[in-house]
């Protein structure tokens, strides 16, 4: 379910907030970027693992030295596949807080009035 444009602000305060105040646990914990497998690398890789498998049944009945050969081929492309891409975090996602305290707590004070004014409306 997605987020109303006014949750959505509100938790892009809160996080910005929280950054400000602990910047190494927020990069700890922030947003990873999003790991994308080029097209051509995904499908040479499934190829080779295909490719791998079939030495490895077919080394059955020809020669172990295959199936040790396609076991190897399988666990390469395997490790290919899952390595990480090299991915590079840019600088925008870091937020820019001239003074982190008067910034959370001008977000804190905020968040206390309209709590206050949803209390007194009856939600």
């Amino acid at each position: 379910m997605a987020l109303s444009q006014e949750e959505q602000r509100l938790l892009d305060q809160l996080e910005a907030s929280l950054a400000a105040d602990d910047p190494d646990l927020a990069q700890k914990f922030g947003a990873k970027p999003v790991r994308r497998m080029r097209g051509g690398r995904l499908v040479a890789c499934v190829a080779g693992f295909i490719v791998g498998l079939a030495a490895l049944v077919g080394g059955i009945t020809l020669g172990w030295v295959l199936s040790v050969l396609g076991f190897v081929v399988m666990l390469a492309s395997a490790a290919l596949m899952l390595m990480p891409a090299a991915s590079v975090r840019p600088q925008a996602d870091r937020p820019a807080q001239p003074h982190a305290e008067a910034a959370a707590s001008g977000f804190m004070d905020r968040l206390g009035e309209r709590w206050s004014q949803r209390r007194e409306q009856g939600w």
